[in-house]
């Protein structure tokens, strides 16, 4: 299954394991790839033989992200983590991973511009937000879709 057929049949796609519909494409980082995940059940598997949708062409692919030094990044910043405020002599001695954070997550459509410094501690529970977010707004767009479908079969519901 491509991209372009996973988006046209969506709507009606539903999860192998659960059977909830709601299907949303979860864009990996490391490898740039593209595969269906569950909202309901979380599965990264929803679809019977598919885990990786193929991909199109250059335009189904994320821009790759630049190359940048987060060291940099934290010294142009006050070398202190801009979300807990560890400072950077006492991450290197605790030997705390050094991360940088767009400040527009590009999961939520930011670019490859700014960025802030993150220990790697202060990483890791962001990205447990991102992805609690992302539920949260893929659970907003199912119901979201269903009130329209039902909208469009009951006009005057509203009224």
């Amino acid at each position: 299954m491509t991209v372009l057929e996973f988006e046209s049949q969506q709507a009606v796609l539903i999860c192998q394991h659960c059977g909830a519909g709601g299907l949303r494409l979860d864009r990996v980082v490391q490898n740039n790839g593209i595969r269906p995940v569950c909202l309901n059940c979380g599965s990264k598997t929803p679809l019977a033989g598919t885990q990786w949708l193929a991909q199109n062409g250059a335009t189904d692919r994320k821009a790759r992200r630049s190359t940048f030094d987060p060291k940099d990044v934290w010294e142009a910043n006050g070398n202190h983590c801009a979300f807990c405020g560890k400072p950077r002599w006492l991450c290197e001695r605790l030997k705390i991973g050094l991360t940088a954070q767009h400040v527009v997550p590009v999961a939520f459509g930011g670019d490859d511009g700014v960025q802030i410094p993150f220990c790697a501690r202060c990483q890791e529970a962001s990205v447990a937000a991102l992805r609690e977010t992302r539920n949260v707004l893929g659970e907003i767009d199912s119901l979201d879709s269903i009130i329209k479908r039902i909208e469009s079969k009951h006009p005057g519901l509203r009224a």
